[in-house]
């Protein structure tokens, strides 16, 4: 798999997490993956786009 490209989101949410969660997403031609970070109340997610 080639890496296409990757994206950096960052947002808010209700309540307080802090931790990690990884999120795979399969297409027929694209693999993403989210990985998202959340420090309390702020989340931060990096999707990378990868060509099979």
């Amino acid at each position: 798999m080639k890496l296409l490209r990757y994206e950096v989101k960052v947002g808010f949410f209700k309540g307080i997490l802090f931790g990690v969660r990884h999120y795979p997403f399969e297409d027929e031609q694209i693999y993403e993956e989210d990985i998202v970070i959340y420090f309390g109340i702020f989340q931060l997610v990096i999707t990378k786009i990868y060509r099979k």
